[in-house]
């Protein structure tokens, strides 16, 4: 390496580098010297210094040049430790899009007070300044609240139920079991909008705890001793849905079997989801004292805990894939002491009223769900609430809180929330969690028509007269008749270089292995194959607007019929050769039993 870089030339840099060998400036002559690139390669990351010395050098704006924002994380870290305030800003994050990931961050800057070329960032949109209003509306809102199913219900023997959500509540003939009615709107409950994973609007698993506790209120069972989360609660924009909450009779031990569903709302009623599951008890007079005792609430903040930055935090949350609007970013300060978090909560100033009609209001417990997220981000996967277990409610619709999350194990954490006075507004005995992916929050909004699966013909349209692609065909394996055939795919670049037409697609088959061997041999030989074929079609440039179709047999089970091993391997080959070069490749695979 020191060779390599000996006969490089270098020129002194135009602006001031700090080293990442040294974590200090550079000097004259020192990034021209091939030793100090050997040292590069070899030692240590310096960052935490190399941020030390900006800061010091008087430097109070960092942006990070690329794909995440990994290091602007790590950079804020440092800068806390060290007692220093500076504006600290990714240009790109991961999981967005590239042009809103660069906007939001030129946002940032601006409000930040770096000067941003605005002229030049809306030049050919057709965007133009306009004066605004002066006058600073106040946006409220006097229109009535559509929907309302109250009168009705309590026209049909319902008993009201004071809550924002859940309406009404029925007992069930001559049984001892409650049926409890509601609905969510994204029209006459707009918070739900703000609570958004994967870019799409999850009512956040507090709602459900909530409702499990109003209707535990309702029937003498006010603790959920556990609650296990099913299906996402999706709520699409402008859509609403009819709650249902069953409540079964008390067991031996008093306690009660809870579920909590949905049903879409409109003229053709859908099928309905059950989105949890468990179980009410009735609160004992040793856990009540148990409660009540909140020691560590008794100094604020607690002593010897570090602070942590609430918007680490929620850069933590962004990267998870969550999307949080400003109702549901409560958080506004932290501390860490060891597996302890502590974390002051707050509802926005307009939601304090709607709070006092909540047991607690689904923003404010959800962000006392969030300040635990250093327990559980690992930054690798995305995680939501899945199994609840001894919630009790204390102090009903406080607006401020004081949390305390304690790490239980591994995606186990524990949360008690006081007001200021020190008085239990909500525990959680313990809430578990556990991964998602974007695939699971799909396949949670399809609707749902009976059958899990479904076989949907879409019809093409014709070609309205275009002219058929020009096919060329390697060696005799792949179907001849098909086009124009070549000995491979030497002989074809040769031609298109002697003057042929480049063919619009390019047949290749895949051949097993017919040598006798261990099936490992024919695997490792079909795949090598394969392999040369892929690098020698990305190497001929002449072919670059063309396709290659590798044709295979067997290579795809059907039925209860085993995949060839060998051909299925090069289709894993070939489908990463797809991802690394979309629209160069295209798998084709053959009945083996068909000989067309």
């Amino acid at each position: 390496f020191a060779d390599v870089v000996g006969r490089l030339r270098f020129a002194e840099p135009v602006i001031p580098v700090v080293s990442n060998v040294t974590g200090a400036l550079t000097g004259p002559g020192e990034l021209a010297d091939p030793v100090y690139w050997v040292r590069h390669a070899r030692e240590a990351v310096r960052f935490a210094d190399g941020i030390a010395a900006l800061a010091e050098a008087g430097v109070t704006r960092f942006v990070e040049v690329g794909p995440d924002g990994s290091l602007t994380a790590l950079a804020r870290e440092v800068l806390e430790e060290a007692g220093e305030t500076a504006v600290v800003v990714a240009v790109l994050r991961a999981r967005q899009s590239e042009p809103e990931a660069f906007a939001a961050f030129l946002g940032q800057a601006h409000t930040a007070g770096i000067g941003v070329d605005w002229p030049a960032f809306y030049a050919g949109s057709g965007a133009r300044a306009i004066p605004l209003p002066t006058y600073a509306f106040q946006r409220e809102r006097y229109w009535l609240a559509p929907g309302s199913s109250v009168p009705g219900a309590l026209a049909a023997g319902a008993e009201r139920v004071d809550h924002p959500l859940l309406t009404a509540g029925t007992r069930i003939g001559d049984q001892d079991q409650w049926l409890f009615t509601g609905r969510v709107s994204t029209d006459t409950d707009a918070w739900v909008t703000e609570h958004m994973l994967f870019g799409t609007v999850v009512v956040p698993g507090v709602t459900l705890v909530e409702l499990a506790l109003t209707a535990g209120a309702q029937v003498g069972c006010p603790v959920v001793e556990e609650l296990v989360l099913g299906a996402p609660f999706l709520l699409p924009a402008g859509t609403a849905v009819q709650l249902q909450v069953t409540v079964a009779e008390a067991d031996e031990n008093g306690h009660r079997d809870i579920a909590i569903y949905t049903v879409p709302e409109g003229d053709e009623r859908g099928e309905s989801i059950c989105h949890a599951r468990g179980v009410l008890a009735a609160e004992t007079e040793t856990e009540t004292e148990t409660e009540q005792a909140a020691d560590w609430a008794a100094q604020w903040p607690p002593q010897d805990a570090e602070p942590v930055a609430v918007e680490r935090l929620y850069d933590q949350l962004t990267e998870l894939g969550y999307d949080y609007g400003p109702v549901f970013q409560g958080m506004r300060a932290a501390w860490r002491d060891g597996d302890d978090i502590y974390v002051e909560v707050a509802l926005a100033d307009e939601y304090t009223g709607p709070a006092e009609e909540f047991g607690v209001h689904p923003a404010l417990f959800d962000a006392v769900v969030q300040g635990g997220v250093p327990l559980f981000a690992d930054g690798s996967q995305h995680k939501m609430p899945f199994s609840w277990t001894g919630v009790r409610l204390g102090r009903r619709g406080a607006s401020r809180v004081r949390v305390r999350a304690a790490a239980l194990g591994d995606s186990t954490v524990r949360f008690d929330a006081v007001d200021e006075a020190g008085v239990p507004v909500v525990s959680v005995t313990s809430l578990v969690l556990r991964p998602v992916d974007q695939a699971q929050l799909a396949g949670a909004g399809r609707a749902a028509d009976g059958s899990l699966f479904t076989v949907e013909w879409t019809e093409i349209a014709g070609s309205n007269g275009a002219a058929p692609a020009s096919v060329a065909v390697l060696g005799e394996a792949a179907g001849a008749g098909a086009g124009e055939q070549f000995a491979d795919l030497g002989a074809l670049v040769g031609a298109v270089a002697a003057g042929a037409s480049v063919p619009d697609v390019v047949v290749a088959g895949v051949a097993a292995e017919e040598a006798p061997g261990e099936e490992t041999d024919a695997v490792r030989a079909v795949v090598a194959r394969t392999l040369g074929l892929v690098q020698e079609w990305l190497a001929a440039d002449a072919l670059s607007e063309s396709r290659l179709v590798l044709v295979t047999r067997g290579a795809v089970s059907v039925g209860e019929e085993s995949p060839d091993v060998a051909a299925a391997a090069a289709w894993g080959l070939v489908r990463s050769a797809q991802s690394e070069h979309p629209g160069r490749f295209v798998l084709l695979d053959l009945d083996p039993a068909d000989a067309a």
